[in-house]
């Protein structure tokens, strides 16, 4: 017997995911064990509840779920009391429901969702978002967020599945599940009538997924005892891992036939080719192998062997020759009349191992079990086992979920925060060192720095310090493997690594457009939780003062929340390049991260006592970091941010040149936004001594930048005038120092 090993696999996969652990419905007995498939679900009619359909039908020895379909997430929509209804009988739920019609409704579509999901989450074992006239990039947006949202929910093992009127054609369906969607979707839901074609386009696009069908049963009993019935037989072995079966009491009866074929629901099946088994099947001695519509189903658990065929009623027999392993007692089940069949002419050759049997026609569903009495086979199965790779997709749609898991496990978390500024104008100049404590809350989106002190080159300085200006690099709104609707990156897998004792994923990333200051870089994902590790990031293209900016962030050692390990920002360390006054200043940053408290009670007490200090805050905005000053009793966000710094100037200027040192008293000032934020002017007056520059530096969108210096001395300089001879003492060179000239510079490298 050959079996087709792609097929299996599927299946075996798709229903061990389906399985989970949850307990049976009220009535619904298994065999042996709790952990059997669901491979069949119920839709309730206008006239019942599907929990009055699970109590009729009684007990039953295979697991039945419940497919609720919701109008809406709204509160009031009867949504949660079906939900509860379905769970109090312990049924496995099966929730479809409708993605949003607008992108203005997405984030209360979430939120929604997010909160059916901590309701429900422990009962619901496939969660199907339905997809209508959405545009496509918005329809696939819903997609991934519920995606994210289900695999975020702990303890929960919910498959994804898409579904709707787009999804019935090839076309439709090839506008929204993409293979970039693959990674975030399980099952494909489809009508029963497309389960062949969709089979088909779906090995193709998403091979590890499987299918999900709606069955339309009819009005009567008789309709919805053939449909059910066909739908057993067909779907057994196959792509389809559950089907879901609507209408009223009618359902009550078919459900209680296919306790006769239970085992078809309850086991692993598996399709298997007519030569494998030498099967053959005549008509009144006629080859109908091509004409009797068939399927021959494998066992893999007791290695039976199932025939499900179908036919017009006739008054000949189905002759049926077929090479069995397994030796039993051949009977035949007809699910129409819900009866046992003896078949007729049984012989069995046990040198070929070949059975022959006369089967009847009846126009129905018929499965002919050759297993009857065989005693029980035990063998050992070898197999290989290919332990494949997961795609970059894969990895990043399971860090999304991971990520969104831990943004519901912290609510809020304060830490100490110590950050050093170190500014180098050359190499060989000491330069600058600034360095500030700062206590550092995180609310959500929400985050405040407070400062507890500042120190420049070791001198303290205190609360009423002047600004200083927040020299920072361009905002970045899209960030890498964030779950956006506009997705902003390119992602490439690069093999693993081992950082900080975690084997990790290496995940290269790459902004799609020029038009906007994006990262790139390498994120270190682990292998085991796909919590972020590490990343290394570059800015480029950015506007002035910043125009270059590199960073490698550390999220080791974790905290641990409600028993899971949270992967909060640790430290970072940063090299940025400063363009001040048609000069490049190497800038080194690092941020350090101790005493951190996740989910602090007296939270908002903290919060609210340093809001109401005199000391400097700050807080993070879509434009950056801004200050966040007080006015009165309340703190709000000056939207001024410092562009500009002024010092006193002291000292004096020795040149042989003067007969008396030079003093020089007055300004330095600096304006990042002179006349624009494209162009800065550096000045330094001093009496009798003036030096600036006027700089731009970004010539358009290219990656030139120009400058002017200009430089002057009000008093003249004074030398003396020798010829060959001598000096000319009474003739002396006057000379008032003035200069001016062009610079230009080139960005070369994303960092230089």
């Amino acid at each position: 017997m050959i079996l087709r090993p792609g097929v299996q696999l599927a299946l075996t996969v798709v229903m061990s995911a389906l399985a989970g652990s949850a307990p049976l419905a009220f009535g619904q007995r298994p065999p042996d064990s709790e952990n059997l498939p669901v491979r069949i679900a119920i839709e309730a009619g206008a006239d019942t509840t599907a929990a009055r359909l699970l109590d009729q039908a009684g007990a039953l020895p295979f697991r039945v779920a419940v497919r609720v379909v919701a109008s809406g997430l709204e509160t009031g929509s009867g949504l949660d009391g079906r939900l509860t209804e379905a769970a109090a009988r312990q049924a496995p739920i099966w929730l479809a429901l409708p993605a949003p019609a607008r992108m203005e409704d997405v984030d209360s579509w979430r939120a929604a969702l997010g909160q059916i999901l901590s309701r429900h989450a422990a009962a619901l074992t496939i969660l199907e978002v339905i997809v209508g006239d959405q545009p496509a990039p918005l329809a696939a947006y819903a997609v991934r967020l519920a995606s994210t949202e289900a695999r975020a929910t702990t303890g929960a093992t919910i498959r994804v599945a898409v579904g709707g009127g787009r999804m019935v054609s090839e076309v439709g369906r090839s506008e929204i599940y993409t293979g970039d969607l693959a990674s975030y979707v399980d099952l494909l839901s489809i009508p029963a009538a497309e389960a062949e074609r969709a089979a088909s386009w779906l090995s193709r696009v998403d091979p590890t997924a499987a299918l999900v069908v709606t069955l339309a049963t009819g009005p009567g009993v008789a309709e919805t005892r053939r449909a059910v019935a066909d739908a057993i037989l067909r779907f057994a072995g196959s792509k389809v891992a559950i089907f879901a079966c609507n209408g009223g009491d009618a359902l009550i009866p078919s459900l209680q036939a296919a306790a006769s074929i239970a085992v078809l629901l309850t086991h692993d099946v598996a399709d298997l080719e007519d030569p494998g088994a030498s099967l053959q099947l005549s008509v009144g001695g006629t080859d109908a192998s091509s004409t009797i519509p068939h399927r021959l189903l494998f066992d893999n658990q007791t290695f039976g062997t199932f025939l499900a065929y179908w036919g017009d009623t006739r008054t000949e027999s189905l002759d049926v020759s077929i090479r069995l392993t397994v030796e039993g007692t051949p009977v035949v089940h007809d699910l129409m009349a819900g009866a046992e069949r003896a078949v007729e002419a049984f012989s069995r050759d046990a040198s070929t191992r070949t059975t022959r049997l006369r089967a009847p026609l009846t126009g129905g569903p018929m499965l002919i079990d050759f297993n009857r009495g065989a005693a029980d086979v035990f063998g050992e199965r070898s197999g290989v086992t290919a332990n494949a790779g997961l795609s970059v997709a894969d990895v990043i749609a399971r860090h999304q979920a991971r990520q969104r898991l831990q943004d519901g496990l912290v609510q809020n978390y304060i830490a100490r925060a110590r950050m050093e500024q170190h500014f180098r104008p050359t190499a060989a100049d000491p330069g600058y060192d600034v360095v500030s404590e700062n206590r550092y809350f995180v609310a959500g989106t929400e985050v405040e720095w407070e400062e507890l002190s500042f120190f420049v080159n070791g001198s303290r300085w205190g609360a009423d310090r002047p600004p200083f200006p927040l020299l920072q690099p361009e905002k970045v709104l899209s960030l890498p493997l964030q779950l956006r609707f506009d997705e902003g990156y390119r992602y490439r897998l690069d093999g693993s690594d081992r950082v900080a004792g975690y084997d990790c994923y290496v995940v290269r990333f790459e902004p799609v457009r020029n038009d906007a200051s994006l990262y790139r870089g390498t994120v270190w994902i682990d292998r085991k939780t796909f919590a972020r590790i590490r990343v290394q990031a570059v800015q480029s293209g950015l506007s002035a003062p910043v125009v270059s900016n590199e960073e490698i962030q550390l999220y080791v050692p974790p905290v641990m929340v409600d028993g899971q390990p949270v992967h909060l920002l640790n430290g970072l360390t940063a090299r940025q390049i400063m363009l001040i006054a048609g000069r490049n200043l190497l800038v080194e940053k690092s941020v350090t991260f101790e005493e951190v408290r996740v989910n602090e009670a007296d939270f908002e007490d903290e919060r609210g006592a340093a809001r109401s200090s005199e000391r400097i805050m700050f807080r993070e905005t879509d434009r950056g970091l801004r200050y966040y000053v007080k006015q009165g009793e309340a703190r709000v966000i000056s939207e001024h941010p410092t562009q500009s710094a002024k010092a006193m100037a002291m000292g004096v200027t020795i040149d042989p040149s003067y007969a008396f040192p030079l003093p020089i008293f007055g300004i330095n000032y600096l304006d990042f936004d002179f006349g624009g934020p494209d162009s800065q002017l550096a000045l330094l007056f001093a009496g009798v001594l003036a030096a600036g520059n006027i700089q731009r530096p970004k010539l358009g969108s290219t990656p030139f930048d120009a400058s002017v210096d200009f430089f002057g001395i009000a008093v003249p300089s004074s030398d003396r005038i020798y010829d060959r001879k001598a000096e000319h003492e009474g003739e002396r060179v006057l000379t008032w120092p003035l200069s001016t000239g062009v610079n230009a510079g080139w960005q070369y490298t994303p960092f230089q």
